[in-house]
């Protein structure tokens, strides 16, 4: 623990509470202003703009980055006033007409254009009669300009169109491009066409402006943000986040629905659940208790519901913040949202009291340090480069406890509408939005790792966990339940239901009754994996061999035999081998993540694994006799993962063979082959 850190613990509940309000609503830095840069000077790219650029020459054409904000407007609009409102914002904020240049050293820069206009692209419904048919089409409208890609060299930052539903009833979709925008960004907008559609409707002219002249521009922040993060300040800053982060996991390792590609993809829904207000307000009151903010107890919280998911207690986490603790950058439209990587301590089976003190600190940590720029950052910790994966973290978290501006453009009535580009930045994030009835609970996925029902189960769990916490916070993390209702009468009623038509003999185990089916039908097809068939006979005589070998391995009745196998006809042969051995069948899932796997391993002090050989390379590093059952001629195995040198033996044959190689506490490999049912020692 850094001495920063240790006087951070050592403050009072009170204290931590203040510290936090201050570093969060601190609006003023003391130390120069930040001044005009000059024009006749290229301008850099701030950082966060500087890795968007990054991003677009390696993954083009993309609507990742698109920020799109929709309202409905129904009564009469002045069409001529709208447009002339968006010309004037363009004109007012420099970064919207800014573009992305390079000099012959391939050094990038900032392209500001003196003068452009938007053009506010038209589209007439009203000859669609049909009420359904209207609403589809401006819905297929909305979606196609919201993912429609920006070019960054040449384009203006932002667009916009206008869907005319009726004479009375028009949709307006704007979309900026995050290089040049932020969720802040948004309210900013929202003020200024209101301001400036007044003014306009009201006969104003655009020489007499309706808002102030604003102090600086986005450039002018650019310049400041990299002569400033440089020297001893920048490493003051980052020698706080080299300590936090060094020896972090590179990766959440979740459970996944597919396996991951590659290429990082970014194809994304959202899921969203409402927490009710009764639960927000137990959650508030045990933050208040604990000099903690609400956030901080929704954070903890996500974090123990993805170190269950994947059985890991160290876990690093990505949260926004607005970056904007400065008065000269309030009204601006611009970049300037930052990305802190929040890395959570849940070892030791903490209570959730105490998870949430090491949650409080670190977050006080963190936003002291949160002026280096998460690009800066990556750049420094220099993680493994990995193209399937976002580095340093993988999942996000953000909290909006401030309401977006309610946009009003004279007499008409604004209705909202929600636009998605249909993508993902993250294997994961989960955004938190206050509204009159609690808090809506949007979880953004990759729809090429998960699956619908899996992330609205992963939503369920959430919410479960969190009413578990305001039951009893002073539980553990791991006695906490994640199970709703609806699952845990699933598990505890329905999975019990075993009343059946057919008497089931109580003095007979499975196996058993496998065997007297053997001795009926030993020719009939037992099981079917692709071309290859089993008789009951055969399968059965594979199973013989197997469990013979198991009880030399020392395997008695309830011995945990872990069987870590993809569906196969191996499969089938391992469980009944563990059966007929006496052992205690325990199945270990390959899409599991290695340290659940590993965590299942020695919580259940198995000495027998039963793999295959082309899982064997995944299993996690632990001595443990290992049992490789495999079909191919060609098998490589060892007992360990210590133990890296291949066994290559040939077994000829037309039939199923298993092959299984264990070996002793020295790692040295002895060949066993079964094949047919027979045990052939090599």
């Amino acid at each position: 623990m850094s001495d920063f850190q240790r006087r951070i613990a050592n403050l009072s509940p009170q204290q931590h509470a203040q510290l936090e309000r201050t570093l969060l609503e601190q609006r003023v830095v003391v130390d120069e202003k930040i001044k005009r840069h000059d024009p006749s000077k290229p301008c850099p790219l701030s950082f966060a703009q500087q890795r968007l650029w990054f991003l677009d020459q390696l993954i083009p054409n993309t609507p990742l980055y698109n920020i799109p904000y929709a309202v409905r407007m129904i009564g009469t609009l002045n069409v001529e006033a709208l447009r002339q409102a968006l010309d004037v914002i363009v004109q007012r904020h420099e970064v919207l007409r800014t573009t992305v240049g390079a000099d012959d050293e391939g050094e990038v820069f900032q392209v500001i254009s003196e003068s452009r206009s938007i053009e506010l692209a038209m589209h007439d419904l009203t000859d669609v009669t049909d009420g359904l048919s209207r609403q589809t089409r401006v819905e297929e409208l909305l979606q196609n300009e919201a993912r429609r890609p920006f070019n960054i060299t040449t384009d203006l930052m932002i667009r916009a169109m206008l869907v005319c539903e009726a004479d009375d009833q028009h949709v307006l979709l704007i979309v900026m491009h995050h290089i040049a925008s932020d969720g802040w960004s948004l309210d900013v907008l929202a003020r200024e066409l209101e301001a400036h559609y007044a003014h306009f409707c009201s006969g104003g002219q655009a020489d007499t402006p309706a808002l102030p002249e604003l102090p600086i521009q986005y450039a002018d922040y650019a310049a400041w943000q990299r002569h400033r993060l440089s020297g001893e300040v920048l490493e003051r800053l980052l020698s706080y986040w080299r300590e936090q982060l060094g020896g972090a996991p590179p990766s959440l390792d979740l459970p996944t629905d597919r396996p991951r590609t590659h290429i990082q993809t970014f194809d994304g829904r959202q899921q969203r659940r409402m927490l009710p207000g009764e639960l927000v307000r137990a959650l508030q009151s045990l933050s208040v208790q604990e000099g903690a903010t609400l956030f901080m107890t929704l954070l903890g919280a996500f974090n123990v519901l993805l170190s269950r998911y994947n059985g890991r207690d160290d876990i690093v986490l990505g949260t926004p913040i607005t970056g904007r603790n400065r008065t000269e950058t309030e009204s601006l439209i611009g970049f300037f949202v930052n990305t802190l990587a929040v890395r959570i301590d849940l070892s030791g089976n903490p209570t959730f009291r105490q998870l949430l003190a090491r949650v409080r600190d670190t977050m006080l940590g963190a936003l002291s340090c949160n002026d280096v720029p998460y690009e800066k950052l990556v750049e420094e910790m220099d993680p493994q480069r990995n193209m399937s994966q976002s580095p340093l973290f993988q999942a996000a978290i953000a909290y909006h406890h401030m309401p977006q501006h309610t946009m009003r453009l004279g007499s008409l009535n604004l209705q909202k509408i929600d636009v998605t580009t249909g993508t993902s930045k993250f294997d994961l994030t989960l955004s938190l939005t206050e509204t009159s009835n609690g808090l809506c609970a949007l979880l953004e996925y990759n729809v090429g790792l998960f699956d619908t029902s899996t992330i609205d189960h992963m939503l369920g769990h959430y919410h479960a966990l969190l009413e578990s916490i305001v039951c009893d916070p002073d539980k553990s993390i791991e006695q906490m339940s994640m199970m709703s209702e609806s699952e845990h009468h699933q598990v505890v009623v329905s999975f019990n239901k075993t009343a059946t038509t057919y008497p089931y003999p109580d003095d007979n185990s499975i196996h058993h009754m496998f065997e007297r089916q053997v001795a009926a039908t030993p020719n009939v097809i037992a099981v079917v994996f692709d071309e290859i068939r089993l008789t009951y006979s055969q399968l059965n005589e594979r199973a013989n061999a197997l469990a013979c070998h198991l009880r030399s391995l020392k395997v008695e009745p309830d011995t945990p035999v872990g069987v870590y196998m993809n569906r196969s006809l191996e499969m089938a042969v391992a469980v009944l081998g563990v059966l007929k051995a006496g052992g205690a069948y325990l199945p270990l899932d390959p899409g599991h993540p290695g340290a659940r796997i590993a965590w299942m391993l020695r919580e259940s002090s198995a000495p027998v694994l039963i793999t295959q050989r082309a899982l064997r390379k995944a299993l996690p590093g632990t001595m443990i006799t290992t049992v490789l059952l495999d079909t191919s001629g060609q098998v490589a195995g060892s007992t360990s993962k210590d133990v890296v040198d291949p066994i290559d033996n040939q077994i000829t044959g037309d039939h199923l063979a298993y092959v299984i190689y264990t070996s002793g506490s020295t790692g040295t490999p002895n060949g066993v082959a079964v094949s047919h049912g027979a045990i052939c020692n090599h």
